[in-house]
Formats: structure tokens, C-alpha cells, sequence
């Protein structure tokens, strides 16, 4: 198995089911009120240690980058101030170049001669120490505002600048913000950032970093109603839809959807719906299927 020395961003469905119910989240849009958000860039990930006598870059499997030097002694100068108090540090971040297919970019990346035109993302910093021991007490929040000094305020082409980061609860929802970046070009989806998150290598499922994809929706057959269980308890929980492996639970109603078709369910019942999904699993069911309404035009549904 591959050894990551970063901190691997999960999807929400990889999120320990404890830690989801802890934040009250069905599905990863619930979070756009608490979380943070970063543009997920379409390129390398990399980490730049930088100390007062020099810089060290290694790719997310610790392999050294030959291509960025560039990248460092930028890094370099900008924290030159704290490297001047004996400081050292590891800035994490993408390599990516602007209106480049990823292919060409990894490319370049990997190649062992100068790639001048490779530009650093940064997200995120922790202080050397914290990195080579694999862990982070300090909390998002705090690693992010220390960092944003440094990098911000920087022209789009300059070799080491800011990942854009929203607040939480200026950005919408995050899979339609995800989904417009993705057909916008140049990224991959959108990354939640939990603003109390610790850092620690390797994959983390405790919601700390989480990916967000761009959405897919399809039209499904809905076959059958579910009740609910907490708060939607004696009211429909969930859609029974027929899927592409086997049925499909579907949620995300209006409360008065839920009331009038548990009530009656025939007014749902062999209907077609449209569901927003963030692509299939790997048992091939649809990953985070939400409920986005009644297609009243369709005659035939996906999957059938």
C-alpha cells in the first residue's frame, strides 16, 4: 500500500459515520456553514520544507522533486523573516500551471530539469517539526492564519501564491461550487476544511479534510418510500429509487415533500426523479445520491 507523508483528503462517505452524525451532516453540502473551503487544484500535490540554510521539495510519497527548485527559493524569500529567527517549516500546497491538461502538468512535475513555468498553490503550513513527527495540535484555523500573511496578495502567475478560501457560509453549496470550478478547467472539485481539524499523515476518515466532486445527476424510477428514523421519524425518510446496481435510498426532500408523500405514497410511486449524485461507488452504486425534484417530462428513466 502507498505510504502518503500528507494529510489524504477523503470523501464524505469515507467519513467515520460517528463523526458525521457528531456534525448532523447527511451529505457533504450540509457543511457549507461550518467549513472552510479551498479550489482543489488539478495538479501535483507537494510539500516545500524550507529552513534557514536551504529547501528540501518531496512529492505526497516522499520522492524528491527535481522540477521546482524555482518553487523553493520563493518560498524561501517570502518566509525569509521567520527562516531569520531560526524558524523552519514544511509549506504544503499544488504544483499546477495555468490552461495545462494535469497530464502535461504531472509530466513536468516529474521530470528531473528546471520547469520554470510550474506554479505553488499553498493551503496550508506546519512547522517542520510538526511534519516530521506526522502530526499538527494546532487547529486549521490557526495554521491557515498564520500562513495567509505570507503568501496572500500575489499576482495569479507568480511562481508561490494563496489558494483561494472561503468561509464558511459565503460559498453556497459546496458540489455546485465544485461542479462550476470543474467545468470552469483547471480544478478537480473543491477540498472542506473543518476549521478545529488537527493534521496528521497518512488518509484521515475524521472529517477533517474532505474531498468535493463535481456532481453527476440521473433520472431514477422511484419503486417505493421509506419512514424515517429521528427527527423525520413517522414521516418518508428516503426514496427507493431503482439504480444502477440494485435500489437506491434517495433523501434531501422538503420537509413538505416528506409529509405529503408518506402520507400518500402513490403520488410518488413510479415517478421519475432527478438525483445528484457525486459519481458511483465501488460496489457501482451512486455515491451521495440527493433528491433535486420530480421530472415530470421524462418518460423513461436511467437504468431501467
Amino acid at each position: 500500500m502507498t505510504k502518503y507523508i500528507i494529510h489524504k483528503a477523503v470523501d464524505f462517505s469515507a467519513v467515520k459515520v460517528g463523526v458525521r452524525k457528531e456534525l448532523g451532516a447527511e451529505s457533504v453540502d450540509c457543511l457549507a456553514n461550518t467549513h472552510y473551503l479551498q479550489r482543489k487544484y488539478d495538479g501535483c500535490n507537494a510539500i516545500v520544507k524550507v529552513t534557514p540554510s536551504g529547501f528540501d521539495i518531496r512529492s505526497r510519497t516522499d520522492e524528491r522533486v527535481r522540477s521546482c527548485d524555482h518553487i523553493g527559493v520563493n518560498v524561501k524569500a517570502l518566509l525569509s523573516k521567520r527562516l531569520e529567527r531560526g524558524e523552519s517549516y514544511a509549506v504544503l500546497g499544488e504544483v499546477w500551471r495555468t490552461l495545462t491538461p494535469f497530464a502535461d502538468i504531472s509530466g513536468m512535475y516529474r521530470r528531473h530539469n528546471a520547469e520554470p513555468t510550474l506554479q505553488f498553490v499553498v493551503f496550508d503550513m506546519l512547522t517542520l517539526d510538526e511534519f516530521e513527527n506526522g502530526a499538527s495540535f494546532r487547529r486549521f484555523e490557526d495554521r491557515y492564519n498564520a500562513l495567509f500573511p505570507y503568501f496572500r496578495g500575489f499576482h495569479p502567475l507568480d511562481p508561490v501564491r494563496l489558494c483561494e478560501t472561503y468561509m464558511p457560509g459565503s460559498y453556497g453549496e459546496p458540489v455546485s461550487l465544485a461542479t462550476h470550478l470543474v467545468k470552469q478547467g483547471g480544478y478537480d472539485g473543491a477540498i472542506l476544511r473543518d476549521p478545529d481539524g488537527l493534521w496528521t499523515a497518512g488518509s484521515g476518515t475524521d472529517g477533517e479534510i474532505i474531498k468535493v466532486k463535481a456532481a453527476e445527476t440521473y433520472d431514477l424510477r422511484v419503486v417505493g418510500v421509506e419512514e424515517g428514523k429521528g427527527k423525520y421519524k413517522g414521516t418518508l425518510g428516503a426514496l427507493v429509487c431503482q439504480g444502477p446496481k440494485g435500489h437506491v435510498k434517495v433523501s434531501g426532500m422538503t420537509d413538505a415533500q416528506r409529509d405529503e408523500w408518506w402520507a400518500d405514497p402513490t403520488k410518488i410511486v413510479g415517478q421519475i426523479v432527478e438525483v445528484q449524485c457525486l459519481g458511483f461507488t465501488n460496489m457501482g452504486s451512486l455515491r451521495e445520491p440527493r433528491f433535486k425534484g420530480v421530472r415530470f417530462d421524462k418518460e423513461s428513466a436511467d437504468f431501467e
